[in-house]
């Protein structure tokens, strides 16, 4: 279900399926809009939101719960939006 959210939303915003580029003519950075897709991680975690805390001003330590490279890419292949998904399991009552 989320990921067909996601396929949705890249027909809406095609740039987050690009790659961040470094243009030789300017040295600036520029989005590829190549439609290389857009990273889909899925995660489990022991954890629920409430457990972790606020999440307006988060703890950096939830700063390795979020992916911001995918390891199965090449560093210069990285997409513009990694998106990650993470599901908590149920506690027993």
């Amino acid at each position: 279900m989320l990921r067909k959210a996601l396929v949705r939303a890249m027909d809406v915003y095609e740039f987050l399926a690009g790659r961040i580029r470094l243009n030789p003519s300017s040295g600036s950075l520029d989005v590829d809009c190549n439609g290389a897709g857009a990273g889909f991680v899925v995660a489990k975690s022991e954890y629920t939101l409430e457990e972790l805390g606020d999440l307006v001003y988060p703890n950096p330590s939830c700063a390795k719960l979020v992916t911001s490279e995918l390891q199965s890419l090449p560093k210069d292949d990285q997409p513009f939006f990694p998106f990650q998904v993470k599901a908590d399991q149920a506690k027993d009552a």
